[in-house]
């Protein structure tokens, strides 16, 4: 039906004109109204996302600093410890700061060192903790967990509850009515052999379950234990002096190490918190990429570092098989092949302090190709020379990489070490490098002689020999 203009004058007193005009003013003003409640609702949208994401970046952060703590803490752990032997600290020192500093670490309520008694058939409680205190056991207890003396006898690490259908029986040794609640047991391994077992328990409801990260830490702390008992059983063996050095030395080595990327970390961080702020997540997860490099390059050096004391202090075996050993374990580290080319005839005799300075040179020589070289492969060559009559020992460290010249070279430091170690045992060392042609170290060290070994064959326990 069509409307009737006049009639809607005649009541109205409006012509059409004006109503149709105000119903298109009333229309724009709801069209008008209901768009500003959907762009307010589309702000808060906007604001909540926001919100959340920025929760989820201080999430990252936060979770940053405290991995890098947590790393800074253990780290300090290790350098300390690693200190401790270097001074020649009584073992059973060493092993109480040792379990001390593990329970605060991993917030734990036990904290165990167990150890193969000298009749070699039953495993002993050395050292624990009980409450808040460190202690060495007299006379040491008699251990009969099943678990622990699983741990033991197939040389694994266990983490409880994730290994199912094990049991947590007797692992804890003081007055305790509190169930385990999880536990983390790795064993203590020389040579091979598992000599003891070191494990840490929670009891606490509201502890949480111990991680994968956790069990790699406690094996760290575990090399170290192996380290101080290689310390207590080596002292006897090895001259006091050049002991003292070689751990000072890696000591003081880990240290800095450690410090420099503890420090570059602490700056990072600092830099994240600015991001943060400014809302750069594009440069924010750009420096996070970043430290993840740094911590993973600190991890390879604590490994790195642990590698070469055991190797150091391992020369009981005698060189070769010590080089032999630490080339496969670095091989393994690093994924570089690391490849032993012996071209002796006879057996050569070294002076201890000359062994262990021989080895420190192939780990300083390998630290320089893990770091710079960018290669995948590297040979060390060792052989026997005569100059002037007297036998050396000559070992050869090539490596196929990217070279480098002097005035651009980084390693500069570490090949003066090198020297150093070369000369302080009457030996040499030369470096030959290019840029695209790799580097060559050529590294001499004199032998014991003929006439000498002849007549101290039957004491041989201060001399390092290498056999063909």
């Amino acid at each position: 039906f069509g409307l009737d203009y006049e009639r809607v004058f005649w009541f109205t007193g409006f012509s059409i004109q004006f109503w149709r005009f105000l119903t298109a003013l009333a229309v724009t003003f709801f069209v008008a109204r209901g768009l500003d409640v959907f762009d307010t609702i589309r702000k808060r949208q906007l604001k909540q996302i926001q919100e959340e994401r920025d929760r989820a970046q201080q999430a990252v952060v936060e979770s940053q600093i405290e991995a890098r703590q947590t790393a800074e803490s253990w780290t300090d752990t290790l350098v300390n410890i690693s200190r401790q032997i270097a001074q020649l600290e009584n073992v059973d020192d060493i092993l109480l700061f040792i379990v001390s500093e593990t329970q605060k670490l991993f917030q734990a309520d036990f904290v165990g060192v167990g150890l193969i008694g000298e009749d070699e058939t039953q495993l002993m409680l050395k050292c624990h903790t009980y409450g808040d205190k460190a202690e060495i056991l007299q006379p040491p207890f008699n251990i009969d967990s099943p678990l622990i003396l699983k741990a033991l006898r197939f040389n694994r690490a266990y983490r409880l509850p994730e290994d199912k259908g094990e049991s947590t029986d007797k692992i804890i040794f003081h007055n305790s009515e509190r169930p385990v609640k999880t536990t983390v047991i790795t064993p203590l391994v020389m040579d091979n052999q598992s000599v003891g077992v070191l494990w840490t328990v929670r009891c606490r409801e509201e502890s949480e379950l111990f991680s994968q990260t956790d069990l790699i830490w406690l094996e760290c702390i575990a090399d170290q234990i192996v380290i101080s008992i290689q310390h207590g059983l080596m002292t006897s063996q090895m001259q006091i002096l050049s002991i003292t050095e070689e751990r000072g030395r890696i000591a003081r080595e880990m240290h800095d190490g450690l410090a420099q990327v503890l420090g570059y970390l602490n700056l990072q961080v600092q830099t994240l918190e600015a991001l943060l702020i400014q809302g750069k997540s594009e440069n924010l997860y750009k420096e996070m990429s970043d430290m993840r490099k740094a911590i993973k390059t600190a991890q390879a050096d604590v490994r790195e570092n642990i590698l070469s004391l055991r190797t150091t202090l391992a020369n009981e075996k005698g060189l070769l098989p010590s080089i032999g050993e630490y080339l496969e374990e670095f091989s393994i580290q690093n994924g570089i092949d690391a490849t032993l080319y012996n071209e002796l005839s006879d057996e050569l005799y070294l002076e201890s302090i000359a062994g262990v300075q021989l080895v420190c040179i192939l780990q300083e020589a390998l630290t320089n190709v893990r770091k710079h070289a960018r290669t995948d492969k590297v040979r060390v060559i060792l052989s026997r020379e005569i100059h002037h009559g007297e036998v050396f020992l000559c070992m050869k460290v090539v490596d196929n990489g990217i070279g480098f010249t002097k005035k651009q070279s980084r390693r500069s430091f570490g090949m003066k070490t090198m020297q150093e170690r070369a000369v302080s045992v009457k030996g040499s060392l030369l470096v030959d490098s290019s840029l695209g042609k790799g580097t060559s170290i050529f590294c001499r060290i004199p032998c014991i002689p003929e006439d000498e070994i002849k007549k101290q064959s039957t004491i041989l326990s201060g001399k390092a020999f290498i056999t063909p």
